[in-house]
């Protein structure tokens, strides 16, 4: 069973920097700064992105926006991409712009190590 399944997380952060992390349960929104002390004041924030359901090797929680790389294709960073019309999450190749032929569940799924190498902020539009 996914501990997840019940609640919907995501990272909040504005075009520079995270402000914090809210997530959703059945009663509603909590709010976080640090991933850790939930509460129910709002975190005001321009852009969230929503959690993967996954960790890399270190424990790091994936959101969308997070470039990763796997053990097993070290030359390929990939974006993980949430498709909010599919409802689901794709991964894409960073340099190629590309879906990446392989889907998530079946990516995570293998052995090897996922390490996290850093997240895309929002650029604004000019």
């Amino acid at each position: 069973m996914n501990p997840w399944e019940n609640e919907i997380r995501y990272r909040l952060s504005n075009e520079h920097e995270i402000l914090g992390y809210s997530r959703w349960m059945d009663v509603g929104f909590y709010y976080s700064k640090d991933g850790y002390a939930w509460n129910g004041k709002v975190i005001p924030s321009q852009f969230q992105d929503r959690f993967s359901g996954y960790f890399d090797k270190s424990k790091k929680p994936l959101f969308s926006n997070d470039l990763i790389i796997h053990s097993f294709y070290p030359s390929i960073p990939l974006l993980l991409h949430f498709d909010s019309t599919l409802d689901t999450f794709q991964l894409i190749e960073w340099e190629s712009q590309t879906i990446f032929d392989m889907d998530i569940c079946t990516f995570f799924g293998m052995n090897g190590n996922i390490v996290w190498k850093g997240t895309l902020f929002h650029a604004s539009k000019l």
